[in-house]
């Protein structure tokens, strides 16, 4: 089950944000006319928290003042340092007040908002002691950046450089208590540096890309800029624009049901089983000519089953790639998922999987300049979990960007003048 507590790490001065602050702590900082606190503990409450143990340090009693002991039905615990603890102190002073053995912990400063559920489900695939919330970002150099594998295990933390296009540490983890007794046998200590990075070169941690905005309010320049976005963000005021797509974009494709006919009760395991949906092959060389990079995403759970074999499936996909190459089409790479649903293996959809595979093997993917184009919910989920535009094909969906009736549509819609 979902952990139902988050521990706030609030204890912070603010130091960078005293010309402004008036000596409150920072996670009390106004920001839209309310405490940033305020923000957090709505979109907790939007999640299904139903207990916030706040870690306070700094003018503590402010915070009872001003946010009390219970917030949109939510418990507000206040736990107290006596003295600076760290962030990895904080988090094991606070759990105290922690009756699950799992509990979501959040940076103070930091408003991000995400679907914490696509997390947990994620961090149990992934078979995690701890999950990070990744957000992809361009052009800083102010954060460090995190590595993962096409799994999505943790490999690396790297210092804070110049960088294109990187994941960074998005302040939102999901943590087993048992974490707390990897940390050093001292009263204070930070969980970045003395827990997350010596447990990295063990294994055991895991980090998902995120959708969802993000903004940490610990700069005076992105301070200002949440008087506006942040209240615009929680209201969902914000309308998304259309996509534009150019050669830096990438395209994201569903298999059966979107690019070929779906074979009821059965999966498409030889070649000749192969059906072009009508439309589909000029569609494709519409999209080709516009998108930087086409990838097919497939989830193929025939394999797990034992009905088919992988040398049955790359035939399969053989024969694709034979037909589109005739008509000079490629496509970039083809993911697909052996796993039985039952298992929810990390590469099954709407696990961001085959997402990571693709961002490791094109390390230049921005999720945010991406589409998705899939028949089923699961292929919106995947693509909204990451951040894409999504396209889904027949049905209504209400997390869907656009709905359309094919591929063809889909391309003509994209690109009007073809």
């Amino acid at each position: 089950m979902i952990p139902s507590t988050a521990i706030i790490l609030a204890g912070g001065k603010g130091t960078r944000l005293q010309s402004v602050l008036q000596d409150l702590p920072k996670p009390l900082a106004p920001v839209g006319g309310r405490p940033f606190l305020a923000w957090q503990l709505d979109h907790l409450a939007r999640q299904g928290v139903q207990k916030v143990v706040l870690s306070i340090g700094y003018k503590a009693d402010a915070f009872t003042e001003s946010i009390g002991y219970q917030w949109q039905g939510m418990a507000i615990h206040h736990v107290r340092e006596e003295r600076p603890l760290g962030t990895g102190g904080a988090i094991r002073w606070a759990w105290q007040a922690v009756d699950e053995p799992w509990a979501w912990v959040l940076n103070g400063d930091t408003y991000t908002d995400f679907s914490w559920p696509a997390l947990w489900a994620f961090h149990v695939a992934s078979r995690a002691r701890c999950t990070l919330a990744l957000k992809q970002m361009t052009r800083f150099d102010r954060y460090g950046t995190v590595q993962i594998d096409r799994h999505g295990q943790i490999t690396g933390f790297a210092e804070k450089q110049a960088v294109e296009v990187g994941l960074i540490n998005a302040g939102v983890y999901l943590v087993d208590r048992e974490m707390l007794h990897l940390g050093p046998e001292k009263e204070s200590f930070s969980f970045e540096k003395e827990v997350l990075e010596v447990q990295c070169a063990i294994g055991g941690l895991a980090g998902m890309p995120v959708s969802g905005h993000f903004l940490d309010i610990g700069i005076p320049e992105d301070f200002h800029l949440a008087q506006s976005a942040i209240p615009n963000w929680s209201s969902n005021t914000v309308v998304r624009e259309n996509p534009v797509p150019d050669r830096s974009w990438t395209l994201f494709l569903d298999r059966d049901g979107v690019i070929n006919e779906r074979i009821p009760d059965d999966y498409v395991r030889q070649p000749e089983q192969f059906r072009w949906l009508p439309g589909v092959v000029d569609a494709l060389q519409i999209l080709r000519k516009q998108f930087g990079r086409v990838v097919v995403v497939t989830n193929q759970q025939g394999i797990g089953k034992k009905w088919m074999t992988v040398a049955d499936l790359d035939r399969v996909h053989e024969q694709m790639r034979s037909d589109l190459a005739a008509l000079g089409v490629q496509l970039d790479a083809i993911y697909y998922c052996p796993g039985l649903a039952v298992e929810k293996p990390v590469c099954r959809k709407p696990l961001p999987g085959m997402g990571l595979q693709a961002l490791a093997d094109f390390p230049e993917i921005r999720f945010d300049r991406s589409v998705l184009i899939g028949d089923s919910q699961s292929d919106v989920d995947f693509g909204v979990g990451l951040g894409m535009f999504t396209i889904r094909i027949g049905e209504t969906d209400d997390r869907a960007d656009w709905i359309v009736s094919s591929l063809p549509e889909a391309a003509m819609r994209l690109f009007p003048a073809g």
